[in-house]
């Protein structure tokens, strides 16, 4: 017993110093003493656009609001933003628009300093952990058209983009008509998507993504990440309680995307709880 307690204090001691010292426990990504640090996942193999998308938003809105990204902060800042990441949140982390995987694992007993969040889901487990939450929601990958006009990319009728766990088959079965969110090339993959006439997706970033520049989409059961409580959270987030799920791509084409929302409201909350004072207190 004496032996396993050990263990356990080992174990805590190590989380707390990789959670002052690094980004998700990777060595690879340090964090850096007074910046303002992003939080994004990436797996071992290499960028997942869904993710990286958020240092593209949170860089870019801190330009147009006249900060300097890389500028040296006071203290050492630790910020949470695109992605289903909270689950990892460290303490003292702000949270702007980040979500949960699954109520179960909202993080208990560590201060966090909350702006907004994707959704209703990822909010109401915040409160029932104990934690302080604005109901203001959004995804900022929505943001994204303000600061990128897609380029001009190959025309397709749709477009299927698997959560990265799923691709293999997906690729198999429909190799002319499927992206891999598992690329640098962020901005050729919002190209593609915004070519498409319709984006059938098991990646909520691809259903994001497809919304926020005006294609509809549809998610797709087979090519999902999981459970449906991200994707609920979302489209919650975005005033729709219910919506469609394929589970075939031969059922998305005949089922067409959902209605789009409207982002106006959402993209101003975002914009208003934007944490510029992380750059300047």
């Amino acid at each position: 017993m004496r032996f396993a307690h050990w263990l356990q204090a080992i174990d805590q001691r190590f989380y707390r110093w990789k959670s002052d010292h690094l980004m998700f426990g990777d060595f690879h990504r340090p964090l850096t003493r007074n910046r303002v640090n992003l939080y994004y996942w990436r797996p071992a193999i290499g960028d997942n656009v869904g993710d990286l998308v958020s240092l593209v938003v949170v860089r870019r809105l801190a330009q147009s609001l006249g900060l300097d990204y890389e500028q040296p902060t006071r203290q050492t800042r630790k910020l949470f933003a695109v992605g289903s990441i909270l689950e990892q949140a460290v303490p003292g982390a702000t949270v702007w628009g980040s979500g949960l995987r699954h109520a179960i694992l909202s993080p208990h007993g560590i201060p966090l300093d909350v702006r907004a969040v994707r959704g209703p889901l990822t909010r109401d487990a915040l409160l029932h952990a104990g934690h302080a939450c604005p109901a203001t929601y959004g995804d900022p990958a929505i943001l994204l058209p303000r600061f990128y006009r897609p380029q001009p990319a190959k025309a397709r009728p749709f477009l299927v983009v698997p959560h990265f766990m799923r691709e293999k088959e997906l690729l198999a079965a429909h190799p002319a008509s499927t992206v891999s969110t598992l690329t640098s090339d962020w901005a050729g993959f919002v190209d593609a998507i915004a070519a498409a006439d319709l984006v059938i997706s098991g990646s909520l970033h691809g259903i994001i993504l497809a919304e926020a520049y005006g294609v509809p989409a549809i998610l797709l059961a087979s090519a999902m990440d999981r459970d449906r409580f991200k994707y609920d959270d979302y489209y919650a987030g975005t005033g729709r309680g219910s919506y469609d799920v394929a589970q075939t791509v031969e059922e998305a084409l005949a089922l067409g995307g959902q209605p789009l929302p409207a982002f106006d409201a959402l993209q101003e909350g975002l914009l208003q709880s934007f944490p510029r004072d992380l750059w300047t207190s």
